[in-house]
C-alpha cells in the first residue's frame, strides 16, 4: 500500500494546469486468480483514455507522451502483485503519480486540466482510530485500526499469554477456561480458578 498526504494533495494534484491530465481509477484485488483482472482492466482504461485524447485533438505523440508511464506499469509484475484495494493513477506529459490505495475505486477515467481527486478525500476524512485487545488462552494482542486498516501495535510489557498473566496469582493447582456454548443470557468467556 502506497501513502498519500494532504501536502501531495495540495501542492501537487490540485494545481491547475494549461495541458491534458489524466486520472484513473480502478478497484483492484490483493490475490487469487481474481489478481489477473487488474493489468486487463488497467488496460482497458488506458485504451479509453487514448480513445479519448485523440477524438479531442491530440496528436498520437502528444499522446502517447501522456500514457507513456502508465503503460509501463503493464509490464511490471511486480508492481502487479503488491497491490492493495484500489488503484490510482495520475498522468500528463510532465509528471506521473501512482498510489496503491486501501480503497476499492469505482472505475473512473477523467481527462481535464487538473488531475481529479474526489474520489481520494474518504482518506482524508476523521480515521476513527480504535484499538481492540484480544485475549486467548495462548496469546495477547493489541490491535490499532483505522476506517482502513488494522495492525498490531507492538506491547513489550505486557504479559504474552492468560498463563502467563496469573502466573503471580495465589492459584490452586488448576485453572480452568471454558468457552463451550454459553447458557441463555450468558455472553462473556468464563473462567473457574480456585483461590486460597
Amino acid at each position: 500500500m502506497d501513502t498519500i498526504t494532504m501536502d501531495t494533495l495540495k501542492n501537487s494534484l490540485l494545481a491547475k494546469r494549461s495541458y491534458e491530465c489524466v486520472s484513473l481509477f480502478m478497484p483492484t484485488h490483493r490475490a487469487g486468480r481474481e489478481t489477473e483482472q487488474n493489468t486487463i482492466r488497467f488496460k482497458n482504461l488506458l485504451r479509453d483514455a487514448e480513445d479519448r485524447l485523440l477524438l479531442q485533438g491530440l496528436r498520437p505523440q502528444g499522446v502517447g507522451a501522456i500514457l507513456e508511464s502508465p503503460r509501463r506499469l503493464l509490464n511490471d509484475l511486480d508492481f502487479w502483485q503488491h497491490q492493495s484495494d484500489g488503484l490510482a493513477v495520475f498522468s500528463s506529459e510532465k509528471e506521473f503519480y501512482c498510489y496503491r490505495l486501501p480503497l476499492p475505486f469505482e472505475e473512473l477515467m477523467i481527462i481535464s486540466n487538473r488531475f481529479h481527486v474526489k474520489p481520494l478525500l474518504p482518506l482524508f476524512a476523521g480515521d476513527g482510530r480504535f484499538y481492540v485487545l484480544a485475549l486467548s488462552q495462548n496469546q495477547i494482542r493489541l490491535l490499532e485500526g483505522t476506517k482502513l486498516t488494522v495492525d498490531e501495535v507492538d506491547i513489550q510489557s505486557v504479559p504474552g499469554s492468560l498463563a502467563e498473566a496469573f502466573e503471580s496469582w495465589p492459584l490452586e493447582k488448576q485453572l480452568q477456561f471454558h468457552t463451550g456454548t454459553p447458557s441463555v443470557g450468558e455472553r462473556v468467556l468464563l473462567f473457574s480458578m480456585g483461590m486460597t
